[in-house]
């Protein structure tokens, strides 16, 4: 896999990595880390789980879990939907309040 393009926002806290791939040119990716499993109230992962079925608390996007064990939240945009400044900065910002909301729930309540 080769990036096209990487981009970093960080909004309300929550670093952002855009970036787009040689491979899918026409869409573009944002990943955010979430967290460590590890320091995680009981039940997370089953929550997340439950989070992810639909995206229904993840607005459309996925979460996954790593080989290190942290969560991170991924999702994907055609590029034509993200032509301004602006366009990257409400997208962050949503994603930055599924992060911040998952973070109350997974930490707040370890």
């Amino acid at each position: 896999m080769s990036l096209i393009f990487n981009r970093n926002l960080t909004v309300s806290g929550v670093e952002i990595t855009f970036m787009s791939r040689d491979s899918e040119p026409d869409e573009v990716y944002a990943r955010v880390r979430i967290g460590a499993i590890d320091d995680a109230a009981e039940g997370s992962a089953e929550a997340l789980l439950a989070g992810d079925l639909f995206w229904r608390e993840n607005r459309g996007a996925t979460a996954s879990l790593d080989d290190k064990g942290d969560v991170w939240l991924t999702a994907k945009r055609p590029k034509r939907t993200l032509s301004s400044d602006a366009d990257f900065e409400e997208w962050a910002e949503d994603l930055s309040a599924t992060v911040n909301a998952w973070r109350i729930r997974l930490y707040e309540q370890a």
